[in-house]
């Protein structure tokens, strides 16, 4: 296996831990992360029925946003780390 294909292998692994971890931790009640998705529906809906599917639509969002910045970052971390070892 080559090295690029390992890294982003590593780079895949700490992405789905990173955004897994942070989806558990804002979905598992009660949890004050989920007061700007709260104010946000509160703006947009006011006084609105399916708060919790919006929060739950938001924190998911933001769990893959997280994967795809995480899996950029890790990746050239990896790849950076390589080239200065060499």
């Amino acid at each position: 296996m080559s090295y690029l294909m390992l890294a982003k292998l590593w780079a895949s692994i700490i992405a789905v831990l990173i955004s897994g971890l942070f989806l558990w931790w804002v979905l598992t009640p009660p949890n004050v992360l989920n007061m700007l998705p709260f104010a946000i529906h509160e703006a947009i809906n006011p006084g609105g029925s399916s708060e919790t599917s919006f929060i739950v639509v938001f924190d998911v969002i933001i769990a893959l946003l997280l994967l795809v910045f995480s899996y950029k970052y890790a990746y050239r971390y990896i790849v950076k780390s390589n080239k200065e070892g060499n």
